[in-house]
């Protein structure tokens, strides 16, 4: 067996050009592997207190056709109404007829998902009701208000991700990650590797 002596350097020992090849040769080591987790259990949170419940966020990024973010839910209209600021105390407002039919268990409402993007609005808002629908023509303003904020809040959801991910790229970040994982370069930049 031949042994082979190799100087190494640490990310801050490397001159200028170095540095930068190291850097640019390492732009995706936070990134192949975009950990979505934290985001999206935050947004999950956030829906919920919005009266959105099994919240399931979907995505896709960054850069393509069909790139976004949006999230299928069961909805408590009830729920939905009071965090979005809709008066439903008084008991003649007209939101009445539907926070009784949910109450009664004759509504329900969901966001569901059939397309293959997921931009914001690629999901559907449905409103299930048992009795006439057409008597009740605020179930259509409700699932436009929906719509809406699904909407906005999918737009919202992929702008904190692509935030996230484009941090991730940055020099500092990469440099931090390579200094706290010790790792050891060439002279000239390239990644130090022990081939087995």
């Amino acid at each position: 067996m031949e042994i082979v002596k190799v100087k190494t350097f640490k990310l801050m020992e490397l001159d200028d050009k170095a540095f930068r090849r190291a850097i640019d040769n390492n732009r995706g080591i936070l990134t192949d592997s975009f950990y979505d987790e934290q985001i999206k259990e935050s947004w999950t949170e956030k829906l919920e207190a919005l009266g959105y419940s099994n919240v399931k966020i979907l995505w896709s990024g960054f850069g393509s056709q069909g790139d976004g973010a949006c999230f299928t839910a069961d909805i408590n209209i009830c729920s939905w109404l009071i965090s979005h600021g809709y008066e439903v105390e008084s008991k003649n407002n007209k939101w009445t007829p539907l926070i009784e039919a949910e109450a009664n268990g004759e509504l329900t409402a969901e966001i569901t998902h059939q397309w293959r993007y997921f931009f914001s609005s690629s999901t559907n808002v449905a409103i299930h009701y048992v009795k006439d629908v057409e008597s009740f023509k605020i179930v259509d303003e409700l699932e436009d208000l929906i719509k809406l904020d699904r909407q906005k809040l999918g737009d919202q959801i992929y702008k904190d991700l692509e935030t996230e991910y484009e941090h991730l790229q940055e020099e500092d970040c990469i440099a931090d990650h390579l200094m706290a994982m010790d790792v050891r370069f060439l002279k000239n930049g390239d990644r130090f590797e022990i081939e087995q």
